[in-house]
């Protein structure tokens, strides 16, 4: 058996899809273990009990009865496919007894990553990976760029005017997906942009309870990784991300406000609730309610 460790994950919310890459570090081989967006993010996160993902508080579930009941995790093991798909099974210990579970190998790593356990790979699994294609590379497609999302919502809404904090925080969510090469904003770019305009409610808030942008840059490049070229041309708004837009002029005309501020755009990311954004910020122990309270006190005290 070879023991391999993380070496990427990649997410893609466009079209619903994920990798996990393991690597050998001697020989430099690979393993590439793909599922669905939503299945990757749950294995991938370490934080369960934060989240409001039914399968990542399922995983912690699992990984709490296993470790209540006596039993210690001592590694997982890969070994073998049926058809296309990696199985492996989980290998616990008492102080009596070892006992091995069967497993689908996405649900091993799972625990592996929750319980930091060795994550060993057969010989003959890697044999037969190298034969296989590789991961296929994800195309661009179509998605309304953010002027284009602002300008139909503006048709049937007075609310979507935006401040100028909330326009630099777009800006820099652009800029951010470009930073990391990818060609569309999801709602973690727009995490970024609320971050990095640092005059904005939204970034008070986030400060305040340790979200700065060098933890959510590094949250986004751990979970998808950098793009593999540059970017050129107009990006879009991923569906989450365009819900996040529609959410923040909803809370501004429920608010009675004749704009959108850095607020509401952070109110509707906390309302959507189920993209990458939402789960980095559980991964760095913020609660999605707490924030909102947060951000509606701080709009209590500026009034």
């Amino acid at each position: 058996m070879i023991e391999m460790h993380i070496e990427h994950v990649s997410l893609n919310p466009q079209t619903n899809s994920g990798t996990i890459t393991l690597g050998e570090a001697e020989q430099n081989r690979q393993l590439h273990i793909q599922g669905t967006f939503q299945e990757i993010r749950a294995v991938t996160r370490t934080n369960h009990e934060l989240s409001n993902d039914p399968l990542s508080r399922l995983y912690g579930l699992l990984k709490n009865i296993i470790l209540a009941s006596g039993y210690s995790i001592t590694r997982v093991e890969i070994t073998g496919f049926v058809d296309t798909t990696p199985q492996g099974k989980i290998v616990l210990k008492t102080a009596e007894k070892q006992v091995e579970l069967e497993a689908l190998a996405l649900d091993a790593i799972e625990l592996a990553i929750s319980t930091q356990t060795p994550i060993l790979v057969a010989e003959e699994v890697l044999e037969q990976a190298a034969q296989m294609p590789a991961p296929k590379e994800t195309s661009q497609l179509s998605q309304p760029t953010i002027q284009q999302t602002l300008s139909s919502l503006s048709a049937i809404s007075e609310a979507a005017k935006l401040t100028e904090h909330s326009r630099n925080a777009l800006k820099f969510a652009e800029e951010e997906a470009r930073r990391f090469q990818h060609n569309y904003i999801g709602t973690e770019h727009l995490l970024l942009g609320l971050v990095h305009e640092k005059q904005g409610a939204a970034a008070r808030a986030l400060i305040d309870l340790g979200v700065d942008l060098a933890k959510v840059r590094s949250s986004v490049e751990f979970i998808i990784g950098l793009g593999d070229r540059l970017v050129l041309g107009e990006i879009g708004l991923t569906p989450r991300s365009k819900r996040v837009l529609e959410l923040a002029i909803d809370e501004a005309h429920k608010m009675k406000h004749q704009y959108v501020g850095t607020e509401h755009l952070l109110l509707g990311l906390v309302r959507e609730g189920e993209g990458i954004a939402a789960g980095i910020l559980e991964s760095l122990g913020v609660r999605l309610e707490h924030l909102r309270t947060r951000i509606l006190k701080l709009l209590n005290n500026d009034s």
